[in-house]
């Protein structure tokens, strides 16, 4: 391991606390019987850990983190034994119990002075996608102190790996004084823990000790070292994705809410979360589970509660993880700031020696551009406010948050035109061109504008609307949607001796400069018009409304029909769209329109006022075509069917003697075509909604001169080319037809004779034969 600068801090120490387990437990009497059986000696089972599929479940010391990260250890109990002597503990081991049996044990550490076992962790410290197992071995140094000896197990799901050297009387490469314990540190942020470790000397014991891992095992650091003052452990190894949204939790307070995604390929979860805003506006501070956040410096903070524990990873953002919640109430507005993410590593909590916490917080983190908020500018020019909203149109479009360079310079265009009506003393016009603002928002919310674009216009749009004084004079009238959202494409006109037009704004806005008292006015949109008489003229502002009509096609059991074409009349058939789902809409004045509907080639048209009703809807009826025989009964030799609506379109292939197809109620024509032969007929479905097409028993007759039925004679008829009826037997054939004027042909002795008959009006062909 390379190290290229040196590293600086005060390093608390990390106690363990080592506890027999009860010796109620049914586990420990089963673990204890089966060691005694393995080795025919007396173990004494000194602690253990019941894992769960999740994370820490039971833990008797309560030291550490249980975080089984792979699965590995789903449902097993890791536990630490050691044969029992007079007056230490000897021959220790690490073992695995499942389902009743021991799935692996260690080798032997072999000590006759051990004084007492415990399991630190389960985790994967070495970042190589295995969980290690990190135990403590209390053993007697002298007659004055003991040294902790860690022993540590790779644990793959089969097999437990060794990541420390053991040593003569049970010492391990990674031992600390009894009185100093561990510090666990990522110093190259790189996922792999370094673990500090103190001298057993008592005259050394205060001087840390790197011990780091080399890929096979964890052994004193020749290139790490440590300073007592600068100490810097990085902490921005990861990639991360802050989102936030703005919604309103009240009529004058903003809900500030965060998300952070920490991705899949960072090195280090992410326990710190500060945003800056020079904020000074916050009435609440909200926190996921397990962290903290407050507000101070001008900015919040959030942290996870279990920041200084080591291993702990209950409540930080895992690789590959996201985690919401981050909120904070306030009044004042959306700008763009820094967002300041930390990873996990060890924390020094010590004073503000030279900056070293400052310059850390500001060089250690990773830095996201991200939304805050500010109170508004006091005093509050509106002519410059728009300068900022230009500003942040442009900043958005630079991050991302604006997809487009067309959208962006759409908002660009709005903010210069509100500037232009401000300088023209036009406060109703620039008002307006703002609405505008509003209602794209809300638009280009699902597609072009991120959640963080939309907060930084719309809020602060939205507050300098109402900043603008209201000074226009004469009669406002706007035209809206059934959502309150201006409207742009219509047409106002006021009657003033004759119908005249009023000032268009371009927006969805209109003025009305007259010098009546009251005024008749009529709005024109997508041909449709609506008319407001004796309108009182004055600063109120007079608001025409479309209806949001909505348009449906159902089949016969009430179900929507994916496909279909729309119009709707208003001095011309107009488009109103396309069925989606089984429906369209579109905004247009409350009045009566009528309304076509073309599906499957075929229209019908339909009367309704949308103002009173604004749901259309057609219907279609489940028409069968079915095919009978000259009894009655349903022929199960397939026919063909079409209908015709502008051309012949296919209907389907009967079945059993029938095939249904969903159509609008309507005159058709139907075709059947069956054994070659086809047949028409119209009928209007709305009316009756079964066709049915009959055969004919067409019988053809052979007989000699004499009057005698004559066999063997070949029989056919044509219909595209010859087809076959038969071989006569007692001088006759005969085949279910439809009833059509058809050619037939006898083949007797080598002589053909044809002949044409209509079978509908006579069934009975005769042929006689020489």
């Amino acid at each position: 391991m390379k190290v290229s600068k040196i590293y600086i801090v005060l390093l608390f120490s990390f106690f363990c606390t080592y506890n027999v387990v009860p010796q109620n437990s049914s586990d420990n009497l089963i673990i204890t019987e089966l060691l005694n059986n393995i080795f025919s000696e007396e173990y004494i089972l000194w602690n253990y850990v019941k894992v769960d599929s999740v994370e820490n479940v039971f833990n008797f010391n309560k030291d550490g983190d249980i975080n089984d990260p792979y699965g590995t250890l789903d449902d097993c109990i890791v536990f630490t034994a050691a044969e029992k002597g007079s007056p230490y503990l000897k021959n220790g081991i690490v073992g695995i119990f499942k389902n009743s049996q021991i799935i692996w044990y260690s080798d032997f550490i072999k000590s006759k002075k051990i004084n007492s076992a415990g399991i630190y962790a389960i985790t994967d410290i070495t970042n190589d996608g295995t969980a290690e197992i990190i135990t403590g071995w209390s053993i007697q140094y002298g007659s004055r102190y003991s040294y902790i000896n860690l022993y540590i197990y790779s644990w793959d799901g089969n097999q437990g790996n060794i990541k420390v050297s053991s040593f003569n009387d049970g010492f391990s490469s990674v031992s600390s004084h009894e009185y100093k314990g561990f510090n666990y540190v990522d110093f190259e942020g790189d996922g792999v823990w370094e673990i500090i470790s103190y001298d057993a000397d008592s005259e050394l014991r205060d001087i840390p000790k790197v011990n780091s891992y080399d890929g096979m095992v964890y052994s004193l650091s020749e290139t790490i070292q440590i300073d007592s003052i600068n100490m810097f452990f990085p902490r921005n190894n990861f990639n991360a994705i802050v989102k936030m949204k703005v919604f309103y939790k009240n009529d004058d307070t903003l809900f500030f809410n965060y998300q952070i995604y920490n991705e899949a390929s960072s090195g280090q979860f992410i326990n710190t979360f500060d945003v800056y805003s020079g904020l000074d506006s916050v009435t609440g501070v909200t926190a996921p589970n397990g962290w903290i956040g407050d507000s101070r410096h001008k900015g919040i903070a959030w942290w996870d509660s279990t920041n200084y524990c080591c291993f702990t990873t209950k409540y930080k953002i895992k690789p590959g993880n996201t985690l919401s919640g981050f909120s904070y109430q306030t009044n004042g507005l959306p700008i763009i700031v820094d967002a300041y993410l930390r990873g996990y590593n060890y924390q020094w909590q010590g004073d503000y020696i030279n900056n070293t916490r400052v310059n850390d917080y500001l060089n250690n983190s990773v830095i996201i551009k991200t939304i805050a908020a500010k109170l508004p500018p006091s005093p509050f020019v509106p002519f410059d406010f728009l300068d900022t909203l230009g500003s942040y149109n442009n900043q958005s479009y630079d991050l991302g948050w604006i997809q487009t360079q067309e959208t962006r310079d759409k908002y660009n265009n709005h903010f210069n035109n509100a500037k232009n009506y401000l300088q023209q003393n036009n406060n109703s016009a620039a008002q307006s061109e703002l609405q505008l603002v509003l209602n794209e928002c809300n638009a280009d919310s699902s597609t072009v504008l991120s959640s963080e674009a939309y907060a930084l216009l719309y809020f602060n749009t939205e507050y300098l609307i109402e900043q603008i004084p209201d000074t226009e004079p004469g009669l406002p009238v706007k035209l809206q949607d059934s959502q309150g959202n201006l409207l742009q494409g219509g047409s106002l006109q006021y009657y003033d001796g004759s119908w005249m037009d009023a000032v268009n704004n371009g927006n969805g806005t209109f003025n009305v400069i007259t010098e009546r008292t009251t005024v008749s006015i009529r709005m024109t949109y997508e041909g449709g018009n609506q008319q407001f008489n004796n309108v009182v003229v004055g600063p109120d502002t007079v608001a025409f409304q479309t209806v949001n009509s909505t348009v449906k096609l159902l089949n016969s059991q009430n179900e929507l029909l994916p496909e279909g074409e729309v119009q709707f009349y208003a001095g011309s058939w107009r488009e109103f769209g396309t069925i989606v789902n089984g429906t369209a809409s579109k905004e247009l004045l409350p009045r009566q329109y009528s309304f076509r509907m073309t599906h499957g080639g075929a229209n019908n048209d339909k009367q309704q006022n949308i103002g009173t009703d604004p749901v259309v809807v057609f219907q279609t009826v489940n028409s069968t075509v079915q095919l009978l025989d000259s009894q009655g009964n349903l022929i199960t030799e397939e026919g063909t069917v079409q209908y015709y609506a502008g051309s012949w379109r296919e209907f389907g292939t009967t079945s059993s003697g029938t095939v249904s197809k969903e159509l609008l109620p309507k005159n058709y024509s139907f075709r059947m075509t069956h054994e070659g032969v086809s047949n028409d007929k119209q009928q209007d479905i709305g009316v009756e909604d079964t066709v049915s097409f009959s055969t004919v028993l067409c019988v053809v007759q052979v007989k000699d001169a004499q009057n005698q039925p004559v066999d063997g004679a070949e029989v056919k008829y044509y219909s595209g080319s010859w087809r076959d009826i038969g071989i006569t037997e007692n001088g006759e054939v005969s085949k279910e037809l439809l009833p059509k004027n058809l050619s037939f042909r006898i083949i007797f002795n080598g002589v053909t004779q044809n002949k044409q008959q209509d079978i509908g009006s006579n069934n009975i062909v005769e042929f006689v034969v020489e």
